[in-house]
């Protein structure tokens, strides 16, 4: 019967690869004429392919599909599947709209095997189709639609285990040179999407009660923070070695300590041959006020540390006012940009504007950039229509302590951990 509620799902080939900009548009203009023609559903685009599943009176959705057949913006135009439905699956969409990743493809339970032999949405047969629609009627992604209610903040295709709270304080451990210390770390990793790896872990310090950053530095004197950041580099090479830490270990260098060098590279130097920790995988991380302090004495310190095989990151890049200057007069191995230019980034035409410059600097003079504090969909978007691959922060992983459950990315067909929660403790003060 023509008002029959029915669901009809087709696959499609874009003809061209469509830009960010011209997916929003289309769905924009998509969830505008679906509306009025009472059409509910969603639409997936990854790897110029579509798939897109829509729901309303069977004599509509027939006129509707071949308004699609004849659109030039895509061809292999497939009819997957046309049934009868009890109900709407999408009953809240005039259409649902996402632009997956191909690593989210292949984490879809029973569906890892099809997309990692190179298949794409446009190939998919109607028993696969199911199992996405599966995918979705528990959940998976439904919170990433974009044209939906107010919703919680997302769980990330990449999210990590919760930290492990620690049971009880732990004695003071010892950084393998026979000296206790009071404080320990939790590592917050650095994922490369691409890839669908772990880059590095950043190491934060922590109290032994996982008190912040800034409560443990506030109990050492100016004169002493030397001595401190000496000590904080030990222990976080020795925790890393100790549990078997993956990827590079960054390290933080604390204010001030960069102009008195000499103690911190031995330290560090000392430490990765106690616990035999590759110096290759050590990277040492300044801001970039501390860079500018004294440019000619802060190059001298990066060459000691290159000459040892440790390499250098810029921190809290465009957070000052010569970033790009910097640049100019010295180049790091590695620019973390700072968090707030990511913060709200893909509605800020200005932020927009110089985080493009500056990832068209760091493409031409060969620096690794890392984008970190990202905490939305939207911002992790943006940065990757501009060809970043790099990402830190709680969208991805929040820090954990050690004994925490390691950090893995799921593997094909697998389903992620769920981050149920942002910690109280934002990690801020993150000097190692």
């Amino acid at each position: 019967m023509p008002n029959t509620l029915a669901h009809l799902i087709y696959s499609s080939a874009a003809t061209r690869p469509l830009s960010r900009q011209e997916l929003q548009d289309l769905h924009a203009k998509v969830e505008r004429n679906n509306a009025a023609r009472g059409i509910t559903g969603m639409l997936l685009y990854a790897n110029g392919s579509f798939f897109q599943v829509l729901e309303g009176p069977e004599a509509t959705l027939e006129q509707l599909f071949a308004k699609i057949a004849a659109d030039p913006r895509h061809q292999r135009v497939t009819r997957i599947i046309q049934e009868s439905i009890p109900q709407r699956a999408f009953a809240d969409w005039a259409m649902g709209f996402s632009q997956l990743e191909a690593f989210e493809l292949d984490q879809i339970e029973g569906m890892g095997d099809f997309f990692s032999q190179g298949h794409t949405l446009a190939q998919l047969p109607a028993g696969r189709a199911r199992k996405l629609l599966e995918a979705f009627a528990k959940g998976r992604w439904r919170s990433q639609l974009q044209g939906m209610p107010p919703q919680p903040a997302p769980a990330s295709s990449l999210a990590a285990p919760a930290p492990r709270a620690l049971d009880k304080a732990p004695q003071a451990p010892g950084n393998g040179a026979g000296e206790a210390v009071d404080f320990s770390f939790a590592f917050q990793p650095i994922v490369d999407v691409l890839a669908r790896r772990v880059y590095a872990h950043e190491a934060l310090v922590r109290g032994l009660h996982g008190e912040p950053a800034s409560e443990v530095i506030a109990r050492h004197s100016a004169p002493d923070l030397a001595a401190f950041d000496a000590a904080c580099r030990a222990q976080a090479i020795a925790v890393a070695a100790r549990i078997g830490l993956p990827g590079t270990l960054n390290i933080n260098i604390l204010p001030n300590a960069v102009l008195d060098p000499v103690v911190g590279l031995d330290s560090t130097l000392a430490a990765a041959r106690r616990h035999a920790f590759a110096l290759e995988r050590i990277v040492i991380e300044a801001t970039e006020s501390e860079a500018i302090r004294d440019l000619a004495h802060f190059r001298r310190t990066v060459d000691a540390y290159h000459g040892a095989g440790i390499r250098f990151a810029i921190d809290d890049f465009g957070a000052g006012y010569s970033g790009l200057n910097l640049l100019s007069e010295f180049q790091p191995d590695i620019v973390k940009l700072d968090m707030l230019l990511v913060r709200g980034i893909a509605a800020h035409g200005p932020r927009q504007a110089i985080a493009r410059a500056i990832v068209q600097v760091c493409v031409d003079l060969g620096i690794d950039l890392i984008v970190e504090g990202v905490e939305t969909l939207d911002e992790y978007a943006w940065f990757r229509d501009q060809g970043v691959r790099l990402f830190q922060g709680y969208l991805f992983a929040r820090p954990m302590f050690e004994g925490a459950p390691p950090f893995v990315l799921p593997e094909h067909g697998q389903a992620p951990p769920e981050q149920t929660h942002r910690p109280a403790d934002t990690g801020g003060a993150s000097a190692a």
